[in-house]
């Protein structure tokens, strides 16, 4: 039942939106505007989905700026997506006709080795053409290519491929190997004569902090050109690092409170980091004088990742022996264990609970050299 009244829904404002004139689909509201704007073209186009495998590169922001953006991107990521091709359709720009707006791209790591290759659909065919090479900006970490919004471009939903390639594509819908590919939905309106901007800001990670502009909007949501904004940045977490406010890969302010002249559209990214901690270096100690340690398994795969080594002598369902490694829960003692020496510069562990020891024996691989050592 209510998938069917959300397609009426979808049917009635098509129905309500098609054969617009073009003074009336503009609303003060850029989403209103966005949907107007793609309920306008009854008949939509149908795109060439990629095959293909993805590779280790993946886009962890993507913004656009300029005098074209009514409304600009804000797409950021913090982990790679599970696939190789990606619809950004929920993050989306509003650009006008005739005039000229860059997209800023950041990746996860160097650019080099790469091919970037950029195709567009303004005319809505279901055809991508190839954007002009020179067009492009390189970034060691990312790229800023640069569009005109042709004069003839069809109203509503266009399209912006981007290609992450291991070597250079012979078409927007090849396969890609080791790679990624990008359609960027973008909506298209006719210029206007407005003298005031919108803008916009996003946390680089929601987990460890804000991000918020306290300037009052004026009645339209929008700034006027030349007038000042102040945006904020706050910690959502005691480990969280402000880096500072982000366009594209250049940082303007490391201010969490940072005020700017408007003069055009833009999104700002609140940049935050992890802290990481400074671990004293191990020691070998004393039973009279202990320094109690968790010992984390070392491997890096994600299954064997993080459990620490404990002694139980009530054995549970996950361990099949009384010397196990497990996921804490707390850091009781069964999870404590100290360093002494032994002869031939090796080392034993000794448990705090039940001073159960684990010793090396005979031979050059007879160490205890598996473990990270973290201090308490």
């Amino acid at each position: 039942m209510g998938k069917n009244l959300l397609i009426f829904f979808l049917l009635f404002l098509g129905t309500l939106f098609t054969g617009l004139k073009a003074q009336e689909y503009i609303t003060d509201n850029p989403f209103e505007t966005m949907i107007r704007l793609g309920s306008m073209n009854v008949k939509n186009p149908i795109y060439q989905m990629p095959s293909g495998q993805a590779g280790s590169a993946y886009i962890v922001s993507a913004i656009t700026s300029g005098n074209a953006v009514r409304y600009p991107l804000g797409y950021t990521v913090t982990s790679a997506p599970d696939r190789h091709f990606i619809i950004v359709s929920k993050a989306t720009t509003l650009v006008e006709k005739e005039r000229q707006f860059d997209l800023i791209i950041e990746e996860n790591v160097s650019i080099s080795g790469q091919f970037v290759t950029i195709y567009t659909d303004w005319d809505r065919d279901g055809v991508f053409v190839s954007q002009d090479h020179s067009s492009l900006s390189m970034r060691d970490k990312g790229f800023t290519v640069s569009f005109q919004v042709p004069a003839d471009a069809e109203l509503g939903k266009a399209r912006i491929r981007v290609r992450l390639d291991s070597s250079r594509p012979s078409g927007s819908d090849v396969a890609v190997s080791g790679g990624r590919v990008y359609d960027f939905v973008v909506y298209v309106m006719d210029k206007t004569d407005r003298e005031d901007c919108y803008i916009s800001v996003s946390s680089s990670d929601e987990k460890l902090g804000t991000a918020v502009i306290e300037t009052v909007a004026n009645i339209d949501g929008r700034y006027d050109k030349g007038s000042s904004v102040t945006v904020k940045a706050g910690h959502s977490s005691s480990s969280a690092n402000f880096e500072g406010w982000k366009v594209g890969q250049d940082i303007i302010s490391r201010d969490q409170t940072y005020t700017f002249t408007v003069n055009e559209s833009m999104h700002i990214i609140a940049v935050f980091s992890t802290i990481e901690p400074e671990l004293s270096a191990t020691q070998t100690n004393t039973e009279a004088d202990p320094v109690w340690y968790q010992i984390k398994n070392a491997y890096t795969a994600t299954e064997r990742a993080d459990p620490y080594i404990a002694y139980d002598e009530n054995l549970t369902g996950e361990c099949t022996s009384n010397l196990c490694a497990e996921r804490p829960a707390d850091i009781s003692n069964k999870f404590l264990w100290r360093l002494e020496s032994v002869p031939e510069n090796k080392v034993k562990i000794i448990n705090k609970i039940s001073m159960k020891q684990i010793y090396g024996f005979g031979g050059e691989n007879a160490r205890i050299d598996c473990f990270f050592i973290e201090a308490l």
